[in-house]
């Protein structure tokens, strides 16, 4: 899945962070999931900025040199929306971006 594919008005609000429920979280998670970030989406908290990935925002912020907040900022969000591969970062919970 590729964050640009998304209608602009499903995505949630830049400066969603934890504990915040947003419509469309659940889509971030889906897209961490599948670059190696999250493990597994909990399907009774998908719009739910938790715990889990306010983790996956800050590897993914610490892997592409993003100011570390784990919020999930415009910056980050860029990053997100640009092209790339489907090659995962994280596999099998080793780190590729710095193998």
């Amino acid at each position: 899945m590729k964050i640009e594919e998304w209608d602009p008005s499903s995505w949630p609000n830049q400066g969603s962070k934890k504990g915040d429920h947003v419509e469309g979280l659940y889509r971030v998670k889906k897209y961490f999931n599948q670059f190696g970030y999250l493990d597994t989406i909990d399907a009774s908290k998908k719009d739910v900025f938790d715990d889990a990935l306010e983790s996956a925002v800050k590897t993914y912020q610490l892997n592409y040199n993003l100011e570390i907040t784990g919020i999930l900022d415009s910056h980050t969000v860029s990053f997100m929306m640009m092209p790339r591969c489907g090659v995962p970062d994280i596999i099998d919970g080793n780190n590729g971006m710095y193998s």
